[in-house]
């Protein structure tokens, strides 16, 4: 017994020796391993390439520079070589570095060090390109914080810049809005009436609409000091200088702040007869009339001219009155037409009631015809019709409109038709006669608005055409008079929309068309359909028959006819007589989406703007997506990604990637942008890597979804889950909110989560359980999610920082529910409350698959309802 227990002791012994043995090797090989990944990350000797080599990769740009300075005066010729081709890697990251600190004299030194040292490489052109944009950025901010003399340096160095680009105008223009208020301030105009002489001289600056502004904004300035001090000898020096400016610059005068100035000049003028003062001030005024004193000037000058020949009328003169009149015409500039139309056609009244009052008939008569057709709008039409009534008999007046009808001059004979029926005459013959005189007179007006642009003789002929098709009935009783009426007052509508579209007048031009095509077209189509062989069906869309039937099976042929009728006056069914309606609709329609565009590229330069820009973009890519100004539209996106990519503005580039995927689309694999849109994507969302992991995991999730097949993009896929996930891990779990509707589902073991997007966000869902993903829902739009039946860690994020995240652990069943997400808020009371400017935003589009388990099989979802089916498989 005790031999064996021996025997078991040496054993025992043996096999610790065993196990230390090969404890000591592990160690030694694990302490191996440490010393040589010590050597590995110990830095190369001091004072070699390898160092500065080193140093960069360790991000100590600092510590490379000060390295490679030393190598560059070294005694070995290769050593000089390797240490100035690593000199301009080292200053751009060192320029960068600076640039994160706002270090201005810094990033100065290195761009001029860079110059020097290191010119015609591509960092230095990179650092020299940086250096013009911060001369400026920082040019501005210094005037912002009234350290002028910074400001003014920068801008000097600036524009000794051989490569110096127009990109000064906004920011000197920006110096100039916060210098001169302190000049004037000062009282040192010298200093800044100069500050306003340099630009002239300026290649740059010399074409710069904002700068004549600021002159006259400080012009201004200067006149309301001199005005509230009573200094008149200061604010007419100031008047002659904005006069100047104004010839020089052609911009606006507002003259409102010198009515005074102007009111004493003038009245010494016309006092004194003075010509060489009085034309200049005429012509003055009237290039300014939009902007123009609310009295003096032109109204002393009205009164002036009326009075005199009104005097000259009064003392029998007639003469004189009729020269003073003629006068009128060469104060053109000043006294606008209908004023002088206006002074002439009481001129022409007032003679002929002197006339009548003598018996003067022929006199009276000729001033009368006189009269007629003119402009007189100072004369009452219904006083003119009386006394054209008293010269004349019925018969004559008839005969006289009818001599004016042969000559074809229907306005003119308009008035003797109507001064006819108000003398007694209002035979049936008459009333004919009346209304083809109407009809001529708004197709001759027509005729002319067309020609001359004149909205307001739109009006006037459309207001005759109106008067004739709807509110005569005996009218009406003549089908082919009426159907011509109703023809034209079409072609007018449509002329009318299309110079109102031209004139960027959009909302009145849609109002013009939908007048046409909901009550003049359908009027016309209610004509047809009183003709026996007239069939209202013919032409009408497939579609349309079917939402008729869908809506009343049961419905006879009249209440269907009906039916139609009531879709086309709310829009939604064109009659065949508003075919040319419903073309020039879509043409301004397109016009007007072209015209968002442009005033969404103005929005996009300002941050504050870029969701206006976005509403502009958006309503053109969803409306009419194959057309030229969705084109445009994805061009001029790609234009300011390309820009902001350039700038590194990382903030900028997230809202643009993030809207231009939501509405663009992803690339196609021939689409020559896909590899520029891929880097910015990945550029962007390393940038955030550390301030924001959410609007990384953001965009890598955009990169997965838009290049699926791309290596990359799977990467991206997988990290957007993995550390999504990690973040929402963090959150605290909240009861679920009801959904607000809940049906069966009709796939079984599964369940259907129907999503409205109802903010100007990206909404991610990650769901965690029986299985794990996540799903993207574009902004202002709504799409379904199939998932296995069982427990969830859901959780819902948008991409906006301020909101905070959703999670819950709901329990799906075999069921579908509806669910809408939109930001809330707090109000005065600190109730939550939905952010009505998000509700007022309608989800738009059709319910689509967002994401479905592979063995759910194939699946068809219905667009309106969002309920999701099993598609049968094709019989064999």
């Amino acid at each position: 017994m005790f031999d064996d227990l021996e025997d078991l002791r040496k054993k025992s012994i043996g096999c610790m020796i065993v196990v230390l043995v090969l404890m000591g090797g592990a160690y030694f090989w694990m302490a191996g391993s440490s010393s040589s990944n010590y050597g590995e990350s110990k830095p190369p000797p001091p004072g070699t390439i390898e160092e500065v080599d080193w140093l960069l990769l360790k991000s100590k740009p600092d510590e490379a520079l000060a390295a490679c300075r030393k190598l560059k005066s070294d005694s070995k010729p290769e050593t000089q070589t390797a240490a100035k081709s690593r000199m301009p890697k080292c200053l751009e990251q060192v320029y960068w570095k600076k640039i994160s600190a706002k270090d201005l004299p810094g990033c100065e030194s290195i761009a001029k060090e860079t110059a020097t040292d290191c010119p015609n490489t591509p960092e230095s052109q990179r650092i020299a390109e940086q250096w013009r944009r911060n001369m400026l950025t920082w040019a501005v901010e210094a005037a912002e914080k009234g350290d002028f003399t910074l400001a003014e340096r920068l801008f000097a160095d600036y524009r000794k810049d051989p490569k110096a680009s127009r990109d000064l105008c906004w920011a000197y223009e920006k110096y100039l809005a916060k210098r001169w208020p302190k000049a004037l301030e000062a009282n040192d105009l010298a200093f800044a009436s100069r500050l306003f002489a340099d630009y002239t001289a300026d290649p740059l600056l010399k074409e710069c609409g904002n700068i004549p502004w600021q002159h006259q904004l400080y012009l201004h300035a200067r006149a309301k000091k001199a005005i509230d001090s009573n200094d008149m000898a200061e604010t007419s020096r100031v008047f002659d200088e904005l006069v100047a400016l104004l010839k020089n610059n052609a911009t606006s005068l507002d003259l409102t702040p010198y009515e005074d100035l102007l009111s004493a000049r003038i009245t010494t003028a016309l006092k004194t007869n003075d010509r060489a003062t009085l034309e200049p001030l005429v012509e003055l005024i009237s290039k300014n009339t939009a902007h123009g004193p609310r009295k003096t000037p032109q109204i002393l000058f009205q009164l002036y001219m009326r009075t005199k020949w009104l005097g000259e009328m009064e003392s029998g003169d007639d003469k004189a009155a009729t020269a003073t009149l003629e006068e009128l015409d060469r104060h053109a500039s000043l006294l606008d037409w209908k004023w002088r139309r206006d002074q002439l056609a009481e001129y022409r009244w007032l003679r002929s009631r002197k006339a009548h009052e003598s018996g003067n008939q022929e006199e009276a008569r000729k001033f009368l015809t006189a009269l007629v057709g003119d402009e007189h709008s100072s004369i009452a039409q219904d006083e003119l019709q009386k006394a054209m009534a008293a010269e004349w008999t019925t018969a004559e007046l008839e005969s006289m409109a009818d001599n004016l009808m042969a000559k074809r001059d229907p306005d003119s004979a308009l008035e003797f038709y109507d001064s006819a029926r108000k003398a007694g005459g209002g035979s049936e013959s008459l009333e004919s006669k009346t209304e083809a005189c109407l009809l001529a007179v708004a197709d001759q007006v027509f005729a002319s608005a067309s020609k001359y642009v004149d909205f307001k003789s739109f009006d006037e002929a459309e207001r005759v055409y109106t008067d004739l098709v709807f509110h005569r009935d005996s009218v009406k009783k003549k089908p082919d008079f009426w159907m011509k009426s109703a023809q034209n007052l079409i072609k007018l509508q449509v002329e009318y929309a299309r110079l109102l579209s031209a004139n960027d007048m959009f909302p009145r031009a849609e109002e013009e068309l939908n007048k046409a095509s909901r009550q003049v077209a359908v009027a016309m189509w209610d004509a047809c359909r009183q003709e026996t062989a007239y069939d209202p069906w013919n032409g009408v869309p497939p579609e349309i028959i079917r939402q008729i039937e869908q809506r009343n099976p049961s419905a006879d042929a009249a209440e269907r006819l009906d039916t139609l009728r009531t879709m086309a006056r709310q829009g939604r069914f064109f009659v065949p007589q508003a075919e040319p309606v419903r073309a020039m609709l879509q043409k301004v329609r397109i016009q007007k989406a072209l015209h968002d565009i442009d005033l969404a590229v103005q929005d996009l330069r300002f941050e504050s703007r870029h969701e206006t820009a976005f509403d502009l973009f958006r309503g053109v890519l969803r409306n009419y997506p194959d057309s030229e100004a969705s084109e445009k539209a994805r061009k001029e996106l790609q234009m300011a990604i390309n820009g902001a990519y350039g700038q590194h503005e990382f903030s900028k580039l997230n809202d643009l990637l993030g809207f231009y995927i939501a509405e663009v689309g992803p690339p196609a694999t021939d689409d020559p942008y896909r590899s520029q849109l891929k880097q910015s994507l990945q550029e962007t969302a390393e940038a955030f890597r550390k301030t924001s992991p959410m609007t990384r995991i953001f965009l890598l999730s955009l990169l997965a979804d838009s290049l699926p097949d791309d290596p990359d993009a799977r990467a991206a896929k997988e990290e957007v889950l993995t550390k999504g996930m990690d973040v929402i891990a963090q959150l605290p779990a909240q009861a679920m909110n009801q959904p607000s509707r809940k049906v069966p589902c009709l796939l079984p073991g599964f369940s259907v989560l129907c999503v409205e997007n109802k903010t100007r966000y990206h909404l991610m869902i990650f769901l965690k359980g029986p299985e794990t993903f996540y799903v993207r829902v574009n902004p202002f739009r709504r799409g379904c999610i199939v998932l296995k039946d069982g427990a969830y860690t859901q959780a819902v994020v948008v991409t906006r920082d301020d909101v905070i995240p959703y999670r819950g652990e709901p329990k799906y069943a075999g069921e579908t529910q509806f669910s809408g997400y939109y930001i809330a808020t707090k109000d005065r009371s600190g109730k939550s409350a939905p952010d009505e400017a998000e509700q007022l935003q309608a989800v738009t589009g059709d319910y689509t698959l967002l994401r479905a388990p592979a063995d759910a099989g194939s699946l068809f979802v219905h667009p309106d309802s969002g309920l999701v089916l099993k598609l049968k498989p094709p019989k064999q």
